[in-house]
Parts: structure tokens; C-alpha cells; sequence
């Protein structure tokens, strides 16, 4: 914190006798210098309020190319996510005034960051794998944090769904939820119940891990603003069909359902019939999830049928394998 001090005071004091250019350039090699002495304090940061101040000088440095590029060089943000994932608690409660915490600061400092690397994508989306969108970290916050942080990115995708599919993507935002929201039947790889950080035993608000996976869920709909491809329609399908996690595979079916039913339903269930169709849903259906997951999935069987004018050979043998199966 004393370098990180005394190279600020350095920089705002430039001897009389220094050019202009070369006072430009002195500080921006001392920006590059100041962000790899910024990544220790991310360590022994306490609370969302000074995870947010850090957050948000590290986006002033960070819009100097010297300092991205000693970002890049020096793999400051990966550094960042080893120190929050190991090592910073984030309490339900700042200390020491024993108030609930504030997740504007946190999510302000977030939103900056990224806002500041906007104009270069490499780390930008280095930036949103790493910190901003790792629910590895966030997903031991407060329901409060956590679910500000999730609203913050759902507007940021409004705005840019291009860019969220094409640095984020479909598939990503389906693994976040099958390894970081999962309620039952955690699959391998999966985030535990409890870690331990700095000390502090941090759990996974577990009554709220269905309405935070919701919210991040609704990413999808908003990547795929225009129309989805085949390719995302596969991956939503792949993530019903193999999620151990019966709750998870009912969430994943109402978000397919809302698509198909939408204005880009046509097209959608287009990519749903050329990768197997009616008998997706019922796989869905003869794995047992429950009565919910059976509704949705006959739903979602109705349409692939309504709207395949070919279907009709294939319609009885899709009965057959319903009655079979119930």
C-alpha cells in the first residue's frame, strides 16, 4: 500500500524541469507498475465496499494501454481471481458498523471495469471469465450481491447481445449454472456447500439458488435477440437432456419453451427438428425428472409436431413411446 502510495504521489508531481512528452510517458509506465501493485490489496480486502473501490481504481489504470498491457503481461486478473476465489470472504454484514452489506460498490466497481476495457475484447472478455461473470467467486455472496451482480450483466447484455454471445456464450452460461446453481445431485466438478476464505466459512445461499439461476438464465434470451443458431439451440437442448439436476432440467426447458413460443419460434424449433425433434422433449419425459419436467417437455412435443407438416409418420411412434413410458 506505501509503494502503491508513493508511486500515485510520484505521478501526480512531476519534477519542473520534465518535457511533457516524457512526463507521459513516465506515467504511464508507472500506471503498468501501479496495477501489479494494486493485486496484493485484493487479497486483505474486507467487504464489498473495498472490493469496489479496488475495482474501480484498477478501471481508471486500466484505460492506459501501458497499464492493460501490464495487465496482459503480468496476468493481473487472473491473479485477482485466485486471491477472491481463495482468500477474500464476502460477509453478509460490513464490519464494523454490523449493517447488511451493500452490493451497489461491488457491482459499481464491476460494471467499471468492464465499461473500461470495452474498446479492447481480448481482455475484456478476459475480464468477464475471470472476475466479473466467475460465479466461482460470487457464488458464496450474499443473495443481495449476488442477484445486483446478475441484473448489472442482464442490462450490460440488453445493450451488447453481441457481444455477450460472442465472448460469453450460450454454452458458458448453461455451465455456470449446471456447476455453480445446482440443488440437487451436484455433478463432478460442481462447487461445494461450503469453502473456507480467509478464515471465514462461506456457504451458497441455498434458498435462493433458484431464482439467482433464473436471472442468469434470462442471459440467454438476451443473447439471442435476433435469432438463435443451431448450434445454441443444441446446447440448451444437451443441457435438458444429460443435467442430473431435476430442477435445473425444468428451468433449462421453461427458458426453450419461452424461445419457441416467442417470435423467433419458428426458427428455433427449425434447429430443434433438424437435431431429433419431437423426440428430444420426450427423452426429457421418459428420464423421470417429474411431473413438472413431463409438462413442459409435452409442451414443448406439441410444438415440434404443430409445426413439422412432415411429422406425421413419426407421430405415432412418438405415442407409442409416451404410452410406453407412462
Amino acid at each position: 500500500l506505501l509503494r502503491l502510495r508513493s508511486g500515485c504521489a510520484a505521478a501526480a508531481a512531476p519534477p519542473a524541469s520534465a518535457e511533457p512528452g516524457r512526463f507521459a510517458k513516465g506515467m504511464e509506465r508507472c500506471a503498468g507498475s501501479l496495477v501489479l501493485e494494486l493485486v496484493p490489496l485484493f487479497g486483505v480486502a474486507r467487504g464489498a465496499a473495498a472490493l469496489g473501490a479496488l475495482f474501480a481504481l484498477l478501471a481508471a489504470l486500466l484505460q492506459l494501454p501501458a497499464a492493460a498491457e501490464a495487465s496482459r503481461q503480468g496476468r493481473a486478473l487472473a491473479a485477482i481471481a485466485c486471491l477472491l476465489q481463495k482468500w477474500t470472504p464476502l460477509p453478509e454484514r460490513d464490519a464494523p458498523a454490523g449493517r447488511a452489506a451493500d452490493p451497489a460498490p461491488l457491482v459499481a466497481g464491476l460494471s467499471a471495469l468492464l465499461s473500461a476495457l470495452r474498446g479492447d475484447a481480448a481482455l475484456w472478455a478476459e475480464a468477464q471469465r475471470l472476475l466479473a461473470l466467475n460465479m466461482r467467486i460470487w457464488a458464496y455472496a450474499p443473495p443481495a450481491l449476488q442477484s445486483s451482480l446478475l441484473e448489472m450483466h442482464r442490462g450490460a447484455c440488453s445493450a451488447s447481445p453481441e457481444l455477450y454471445r460472442r465472448s460469453v456464450s450460450v454454452s458458458h452460461v448453461l455451465d455456470l449454472c449446471r456447476l455453480c446453481y445446482w440443488v440437487a445431485e451436484p455433478e463432478p466438478g460442481a462447487l461445494p456447500e461450503e469453502v473456507t476464505r480467509g478464515g471465514a466459512v462461506c456457504a451458497r445461499p441455498t434458498e435462493s439458488i433458484r431464482p439467482l439461476r433464473r436471472q442468469l438464465l434470462s442471459l440467454i434470451d438476451n443473447m439471442m435477440h435476433d435469432q438463435p443458431t443451431q448450434g445454441e439451440v443444441a446446447a440448451i437442448a444437451t443441457a435438458a437432456l444429460h443435467c442430473r439436476d431435476h430442477s435445473l432440467v425444468e428451468d433449462v426447458l421453461r427458458v426453450l419453451l419461452e424461445i419457441c413460443e416467442s417470435r423467433r419460434g419458428p426458427g428455433t424449433i427449425a434447429h430443434l427438428q433438424a437435431i431429433g425433434g419431437a423426440f428430444l422433449p420426450l427423452s426429457c419425459v421418459v428420464a423421470g425428472h417429474g411431473e413438472e419436467v413431463d409438462v413442459l417437455a409435452l409442451r414443448l412435443m406439441s410444438l415440434c409436431v404443430r409445426e413439422d407438416g412432415a411429422a406425421e409418420p413419426s407421430l405415432g411412434s412418438l405415442i407409442g413411446c409416451l404410452t410406453t413410458t407412462l
